[in-house]
């Protein structure tokens, strides 16, 4: 289960980093900040959701957030992505209720940046997370959470802290 868990979970990664890709690119040369607004509703891409960390010492100002679920899966994931294509995931076991977890093979965070790839080591020492509360019913999970994540060939280490989340999420098939 540990593994299928693995698996689909590395393809939603994937996936929604290319989908955050695209959804921050624009026509648009301009360097003026944006005025789209999160639709939420169903959408996953919801820019009213609340999500800081620190990345390196320096403020992560998210500009798109997505939050969802897999239907049937064990997967829950929360991808953002700022305005110079940086990105901080964090990939949880849904089934997890309020409480403190070492970051596992079911918990764990990835940091993205522009020409770099950095996934944490799935060992309890490289992250903690906090679920401070998880509705199930109304989609809702409310925590914090801090790791370090390094690259898989340069061992370029990322140190992320100060993350703190509020987001609603979307169940998919």
């Amino acid at each position: 289960m540990k593994t299928q868990f693995k698996n689909s979970t590395i393809k939603l990664i994937m996936l929604l980093f290319i989908c955050l890709g695209i959804s921050s690119c624009s026509n648009d040369d301009s360097n003026s900040s944006s005025d789209q607004q999160g639709l939420g509703n169903g959408n996953p891409i919801n820019l009213n959701e609340n999500f800081s960390c620190s990345l390196d010492g320096n403020v992560f100002m998210p500009i798109n957030i997505i939050a969802l679920k897999q239907e049937n899966q064990e997967s829950f994931s929360i991808t953002t992505i700022d305005n110079q294509d940086n990105g901080v995931q964090l990939l949880v076991d849904s089934s997890l209720d309020p409480g403190t977890y070492a970051f596992d093979e079911n918990i764990f965070g990835t940091v993205s940046t522009v020409n770099q790839y950095a996934i944490t080591g799935h060992s309890g020492a490289d992250g903690m997370l906090t679920i401070l509360t998880h509705d199930r019913s109304a989609g809702t999970m409310k925590g914090t959470f801090s790791f370090n994540a390094r690259t898989l060939n340069t061992q370029i280490e990322f140190v992320v802290t100060d993350g703190a989340f509020d987001v609603d999420y979307v169940v998919v098939e």
